[in-house]
């Protein structure tokens, strides 16, 4: 197979690129620091997790334990080692990055060359932004991209199988949707796949640990609309994002992408499906 590492972005027109390719010169060339959702519609998005190599063996069997929250799509040992994205560079190449040391967030940026450890390994875990295009695509209205705010997040009461140091509860999303529009999106993500997901619970959810939309753990909060119903389907970057924050012992220090500031892969939407699919069978 050809060596992807070696293969450069491509730069100058970027009608000449994949959408995805240029979403990620964007982010390189520092012109991109936003959310990731409404870019690169149609291709697979990815969170990334950067750790040391001591703490990678715990984190990927929690990964696996929980395959269905935190699906991973690579793991590599190289910055710029994945499959998934061609002459990529998983320091520079997501719009902002998260810094965490004894598990405590620190610090913000746009590029984490100075903080990659040569030990570190790097995690690609299948983002919910993937199912925002998909649902974009599709014309079902998403008021967290519309009013470009982080999605709200929430710690629900289920626990999640731990591994090692690594153990938390479920984190989901909360994204109105119109009522009008709801029957829509349980046709569209009725797929056995780990993109198109329905979501784990609709209306109140109280039922599993969440009382107060006005005060979600993670993101930004969102008021409902009347002619709107609270739709909560399982995060991958929130349950990283609290498997990390109560890792025990604490990580020394990890960096992750700021949700939904993902990595746009080289992989379309309809092709992983496929994958994913073949591979459960």
């Amino acid at each position: 197979p050809p060596d992807w590492t070696k293969l450069p972005i491509a730069a100058g027109d970027t009608k000449k690129e994949s959408d995805a390719i240029a979403t990620r010169r964007l982010c390189r060339e520092e012109q991109l620091s936003s959310y990731t959702g409404k870019r690169a519609i149609g291709f697979v998005k990815a969170n990334v997790v950067c750790l040391p190599a001591e703490d990678a063996h715990d984190l990927l069997n929690f990964c696996m334990r929980n395959s269905h929250t935190v699906p991973v799509l690579d793991v590599c040992d190289s910055a710029q080692g994945t499959f998934l994205a061609r002459g990529s560079d998983v320091r520079m190449d997501c719009p902002g990055y998260w810094i965490f040391r004894d598990g405590e967030l620190c610090m913000e940026k746009h590029d984490i060359r100075s903080d990659w450890q040569p030990d570190d390994v790097a995690f690609f875990v299948s983002s919910n932004s993937t199912l925002d295009g998909v649902l974009l695509q599709n014309g079902i209205s998403l008021r967290h991209v519309e009013e470009m705010l982080q999605v709200p997040m929430f710690i629900t009461d289920i626990p999640l199988v731990a591994a090692g140091r690594f153990g938390s509860c479920l984190v989901v999303q909360m994204i109105p949707i119109l009522k009008s529009q709801l029957a829509k999106v349980l046709e569209i993500t009725n797929l056995s796949n780990s993109i198109r997901v329905p979501p784990l619970i609709i209306g109140d959810a109280t039922s599993i640990g969440i009382h107060h939309l006005a005060a979600p753990d993670f993101g930004s909060p969102i008021d409902l609309m009347p002619d709107e119903v609270p739709c909560f389907w399982p995060s991958s970057a929130g349950t990283l994002l609290e498997a990390l924050r109560d890792a025990h012992p604490k990580v020394s220090q990890c960096c992750t992408n700021i949700p939904g500031h993902d990595l746009a892969t080289d992989f379309k939407e309809s092709d992983w499906s496929l994958l994913v699919s073949d591979v459960s069978k």
